[in-house]
């Protein structure tokens, strides 16, 4: 799901069986404004080391403000995510303000 501001895209997952990199570059391809945040399930629990870096690559080259993942990240994952400024877990009652 795809939430359009003024200021750029909200971006919900559900889980992102497709793959994060191919979803965001589509929502990109799509809208012609900036990912302001990126928020669920990566899907990430299962990747290789090779696709960890490139999807945590991709998310640094988004420059996107926030990063919030929970479902099926998998803690390889969010040992990784856990390095980037932007990233903050996802928790029930979590309230973000755009």
């Amino acid at each position: 799901m795809v939430i359009s501001l003024d200021q750029g895209l909200i971006v919900l997952l559900a889980c992102a069986h497709p793959g994060i990199v191919n979803m965001l570059a589509s929502i990109k391809n799509h809208f012609d404004k900036p990912l302001l945040a990126v928020l669920g399930g990566s899907h990430l629990k299962e990747a290789n080391s090779e696709r960890l870096k490139l999807s945590i690559d991709y998310l640094k080259k988004t420059a996107c403000r926030q990063i919030s993942f929970g479902h099926c990240t998998g803690e390889k994952a969010l040992d990784l995510l856990k390095n980037l400024p932007v990233y903050t877990p996802l928790r029930a009652g979590t309230v973000y303000k755009y």
